[in-house]
């Protein structure tokens, strides 16, 4: 309903209407989210007996094997893996069945080779794989589509536009608790960044994503487009900040943006900062630092010795800068 009409929403958890959807309709997700956090809301209704539709997913091998290392051992048919979609209507009665089937064949000649690693090594007659070696999916927008009644149209036309509204809108006020949805659709953003050159407007909008600690999402950050990477000064001083400001057991996300210094214009930290330098002492929080660490080559000799204690897996302080 709409948000005027309520005081607060709920936010499905893991399997409910924005979450758990396959990954071509993540569109759909997202579309959601953004729905949440600028002008709907999902309010409890009175439970019910039956839902409309069921979406059942099954994944199993046939036959069994008769023991765990039994299909490396024998010279019998190959297990066959099997991929089964349903839907069925608030009768049970099926409205779609479809089913994937992947089978494999001894190799011709025969071959018994090494498999598996120190923990499980073991040797296993070769196989392949039957049929188009291509792996097909299940279109599962399509399916839906065309065996339901459901909507998907899964990105509207001005998504792009009340996204970086939202986001704009979300970052400057520090009352929005990071319960919003608004703040998991920072990788949205970062995809959009690809479609066209950014503005300004965007380029500071991205900054304030990576410094606002409710953001805690930065898949995609890799898409920033050359001109904002460009922009080296402030991005680099952006991260620097967030990974200092992390905490390196809850917040592993924030390494996407570590990774990120990588791909700055060369020469650029061929002087060190102390942020950064406070940052690379700090043994905890550096591992979040990668593109940090292997930037200390702009600084040539200089660096020798500190990058040499990482590799012993020791790094004195003496071997960094005051």
């Amino acid at each position: 309903m709409p948000r005027s009409q309520c005081t607060a929403t709920i936010i499905p958890e893991s399997g409910g209407a924005v979450q758990g959807w396959p990954g071509n309709l993540s569109k759909l997700q997202e579309n959601w989210k953004l729905r949440l956090s600028d002008r709907d809301c999902i309010v409890a209704g009175p439970p019910r007996a039956a839902s409309d539709l069921r979406f059942t997913v099954s994944r199993f091998l046939t036959p069994l094997p008769e023991t765990p290392g039994y299909q490396a051992r024998t010279l019998g048919p190959r297990t066959v893996n099997v991929e089964r979609l349903e839907i069925f209507n608030a009768l049970g009665e099926p409205l779609l069945r479809q089913t994937k089937a992947r089978a494999y064949k001894l190799q011709q000649p025969l071959l018994y080779l090494p498999e598996g690693g120190l923990e499980n090594f073991h040797f296993a007659w070769a196989t392949g794989l039957i049929g188009p070696k291509r792996h097909q999916e299940f279109k599962i927008g399509t399916l839906i589509a065309a065996n339901t009644s459901i909507n998907l149209d899964t990105e509207a036309a001005d998504f792009d536009a009340r996204l970086g509204q939202r986001l704009f809108e979300v970052v400057n006020n520090s009352a929005i608790p990071a319960s919003d949805p608004a703040f998991k659709l920072a990788p949205a953003f970062f995809e959009s960044l690809k479609k066209r050159q950014a503005m300004a407007q965007e380029a500071e909008l991205a900054l304030k994503l990576i410094a606002d600690k409710r953001v805690t999402d930065f898949r995609n950050v890799y898409l920033l487009p050359p001109a904002m990477l460009n922009d080296s000064e402030r991005l680099r001083a952006a991260i620097v900040a967030r990974l200092a400001q992390s905490d390196p057991v809850t917040d592993r996300p924030v390494r996407a943006l570590g990774t990120i210094l990588k791909a700055l214009p060369a020469g650029i930290f061929s002087q060190l900062r102390s942020d950064e330098a406070s940052l690379l002492r700090d043994v905890d929080r550096r591992t979040l630092a990668s593109g940090l660490i292997e930037r200390q080559a702009d600084r040539g000799a200089p660096a020798a010795l500190f990058l040499a204690g990482l590799i012993e897996g020791n790094c004195p302080g003496s071997f960094l800068p005051p």
